[in-house]
C-alpha cells in the first residue's frame, strides 16, 4: 500500500472531518460509553486508512459504518454487555447532511431529547436499525450491508424496530384524556415528564407543581402580575357582572388577592370566599384582607377540582388567569358551577388562544390560552347558559421572551349563567 496520501483518491484528513461526527455519535449510541466510543471511532478511522484507497467516495459511509458496527460487536463480545448509562443529546447530529435525517431535523431539543430516551430502550439491533436509517440517513442497500444481513431481512427488523418505537412513545397516551388536549398540551407534558418519568396520575402532578411553583412565587407574584397583567384587567372582569346586587362572592385561584379585594369591595356583601391552590398565597391573601380591615373575607386552601364548598352557594364566581395551569379545566368548570345558585353567574378571564412557549418552559402553564370554541362547550357541558365568550382586543397581556421578542397575549372573557 502506498503511504504516499496524495496518491489517495481523496485525502484522509478530508474523510476524517466529513465522516467523524457521525461515525463517533453512531457507536456511542450503540455502546452507551462516551470513552469507549472515542476510542473505537478512531479505531475505525485507523483501519479505514490502511484501505482507504481502495474504496469510492459513493459508498465510504456505508463503508464506515459496517467497519464501525464490527468494531462495536467486538467490544460486546469481550465486556458480555449491551447496556450503559444514558447519553448526552449535545453534538448527537453532527453530520454532513441533515435534510436526509429525519429524527436529526428535529429542532426542538427537548422532543429530540425524549426520541433518544425511546431510542435507549430498544433492543439493540432494533436501535442500530433506527440509527442507520432515519439518523444516518443510509439507504436500506447500505444499511443491511452495515448489519450485515440481507435487504429483505433489514426491512422487517426496520418494521419491527419502528412499531415498537411507536409503542413506546405513545405508552404515556394511554394515561391522560385522549380527547382533552391539543398537541400544543401533549408537547408540554412530554416536556414536564419526559418518556422514562411519565406519572401514573398525571393530573395530580399537575397539581403538586402548580401548587409548588405558587407558593415559591407568593411574596414576588404582585410585581409579576403587575407586569404582566392589562392594568384595566379587573374592572374589566367586573364590568361583566349581571347581578348588581350579590350577597356571596367566591374568587377561584385568588392567588395575592388583588382582585378580589377591589371584587369584595366594590358592593356591600354578606361573604366572600378566595380559594387557591397554595398555602402560602392563602396566608398572603389573608393578612392583606386584615390590613384592608374587610373581615367578611375567608381564604381556604383548595383544589379548583374539588372546592370547600356547599352546592348553591355563591352568586357569583370569578375565575381570572387560573385556567391554563390546570390539567382539565373543564371538570373544574363544572366544580365551579356547582358552587353557584340557580341564576348565579360564572365569570372566567384567562388567556387567548397563543403560540408562545413562554410560559410553558417554566413549568407553570400548560394550555397556551384557550379558542371560544373550547371555553363554550366546557360551559355547556357544566350546564351555564346565556353564555358569552369573546376576544378584548383591547385588553392584552405584554411580556418579554429572552431574545426581547415581545408577547402579546389577548385577554379571552366567558360569562355564563347557572340554568335554574
Amino acid at each position: 500500500m502506498s503511504t504516499d496520501l496524495a496518491e489517495q483518491p481523496f485525502k484522509f484528513d478530508d474523510v476524517f472531518m466529513q465522516y467523524y461526527p457521525c461515525i463517533y455519535n453512531f457507536i456511542r449510541w450503540l455502546i452507551q460509553d462516551e470513552d469507549c466510543a472515542q476510542d473505537l471511532a478512531q479505531e475505525t478511522f485507523l483501519r479505514a486508512f490502511v484501505n482507504l484507497g481502495t474504496r469510492s467516495e459513493h459508498n465510504l459511509s456505508p463503508w464506515l459504518h459496517t467497519i464501525a458496527r464490527n468494531l462495536c460487536h467486538d467490544y460486546w463480545r469481550k465486556n458480555k454487555r449491551r447496556g450503559g448509562r444514558e447519553l448526552l443529546l449535545q453534538d448527537a447530529f453532527e453530520c454532513e447532511d441533515e435534510s436526509s435525517k429525519p429524527l436529526a431535523a428535529i429542532e426542538n431539543k427537548e422532543t429530540a431529547k425524549q426520541i433518544y430516551k425511546i431510542l435507549n430502550l430498544l433492543k439493540s439491533e432494533q436501535r442500530t436499525a433506527l440509527l442507520l436509517r432515519e439518523i444516518e440517513g443510509l439507504s436500506y442497500d447500505d444499511a443491511a450491508r452495515v448489519m450485515g444481513i440481507s435487504v429483505s431481512a433489514y426491512t422487517s427488523l426496520l418494521n419491527r424496530a419502528r412499531n415498537k418505537f411507536i409503542k413506546l412513545i405513545m405508552t404515556p397516551y394511554t394515561k391522560i384524556n385522549k380527547g382533552l388536549f391539543t398537541p400544543k398540551e401533549y408537547t408540554v407534558l412530554y416536556r414536564w415528564f419526559g418518556i422514562d418519568a411519565w406519572p401514573e396520575d398525571p393530573e395530580q402532578e399537575i397539581v403538586h407543581k402548580a401548587k409548588h411553583y405558587f407558593d415559591n412565587s407568593a411574596l414576588s407574584f404582585d410585581e409579576f402580575r403587575n407586569s404582566l397583567y392589562p392594568f384595566h384587567l379587573d374592572q374589566a372582569i367586573l364590568n361583566r357582572v349581571l347581578n348588581k346586587d350579590p350577597q356571596i362572592i367566591g374568587d377561584f385561584g385568588s392567588g395575592t388577592g388583588q382582585f378580589t379585594l377591589k371584587a369584595a369591595s366594590s358592593v356591600n356583601l354578606e361573604k366572600t370566599y378566595a380559594f387557591d391552590i397554595s398555602p402560602k398565597m392563602v396566608d398572603f391573601s389573608q393578612q392583606r384582607f386584615k390590613r384592608e380591615g374587610l373581615r367578611h373575607i375567608q381564604c381556604l386552601p383548595a383544589d379548583l377540582n374539588s372546592i370547600p364548598l356547599e352546592s348553591e352557594t355563591l352568586d357569583i364566581g370569578y375565575c381570572l388567569v387560573v385556567l391554563h395551569h390546570l390539567y382539565d379545566p373543564g371538570k373544574a368548570i363544572k366544580e365551579m358551577t356547582r358552587t353557584l345558585k340557580p341564576g348565579g353567574q360564572l365569570i372566567i378571564g384567562d388567556f387567548g388562544s397563543h403560540n408562545y412557549n413562554l410560559f410553558t418552559k417554566n413549568n407553570k402553564d400548560l394550555w397556551s390560552g384557550f379558542s371560544p370554541d373550547q371555553m363554550t362547550k366546557w360551559f355547556n357541558e357544566a350546564g351555564l347558559e346565556n353564555i358569552d365568550i369573546r376576544e378584548e382586543k383591547d385588553c392584552i397581556f405584554k411580556s418579554t421572551t429572552q431574545a426581547g421578542e415581545l408577547v402579546k397575549i389577548p385577554l379571552l372573557m366567558s360569562s355564563g349563567i347557572k340554568r335554574a
